[in-house]
């Protein structure tokens, strides 16, 4: 129900992510998947920045196929002795499964005893387990401080824009703000790139704060 203008741009949104991931994996199961997971950050992202939530389509689904995934790629790579273009074994799948359903959770029900309200909505979490279920235990952890990291840096830019221009006084804990895209922003750069890059950025970033 998105309009005839903004179809339009999910076309083209679309025919660009399936440019970009044939040009990053080539004519692969990889890029298959890689056009599904942007397809699905779309619509996780403006339907969490308009209404606050993540579809359970997607978040939990996402758990489910994760995992069936997972278990296909071991038993190809078992059989074939070949892994497929896209490979996480299954119990990386499973073990990030409950770390990012479980950390988010356990961060929440923090929340809740200190701040006395919910800190973390329960799509968030559905999300990150999901994310779990497609990049192991380690993917899910860089992603989420991906997305805290970017989330942080766009919510102070944002507190800072409303002082100065409508001189909007800043109040904490007095509204939500929708982690969701964040979260898929991080995914999505975890996926592309790996997981090098970001072990390098935080060994560089654990190194400075030892000296």
């Amino acid at each position: 129900n998105a309009g005839a203008t903004q179809d339009k741009l999910y076309i083209v949104f679309s025919a660009l992510v399936a440019g970009l991931s044939v040009y990053f994996f080539g004519l692969s199961v990889k890029s298959v998947i890689s056009w599904v997971f942007a397809a699905a950050c779309l619509i996780i992202t403006v339907v969490d920045c308009r209404y606050l939530i993540i579809p359970d389509r997607i978040s939990i689904n996402g758990c489910y196929i994760g995992l069936i995934y997972a278990a296909v790629s071991s038993l190809w790579l078992y059989y074939t002795k070949t892994p497929l273009s896209y490979h996480i074994d299954f119990f990386d799948s499973l073990i990030g499964l409950a770390i990012g359903y479980g950390g988010l959770q356990i961060l929440a029900w923090f929340a809740l005893i200190l701040l006395k309200k919910d800190g973390m909505g329960g799509g968030d979490i559905k999300l990150l387990g999901a994310i779990g279920a497609f990049l192991g235990w380690k993917g899910a952890l860089t992603t989420m401080i991906i997305a805290s990291f970017i989330g942080s840096i766009i919510g102070i830019a944002t507190i800072i824009f409303q002082r100065i221009f409508y001189r909007k006084k800043y109040q904490p804990l007095s509204h939500m703000i929708p982690f969701g895209p964040y979260l898929c922003i991080g995914f999505l750069l975890v996926f592309y790139f790996g997981l090098e890059p970001f072990m390098k950025m935080f060994e560089a970033y654990q190194n400075w704060v030892i000296q």
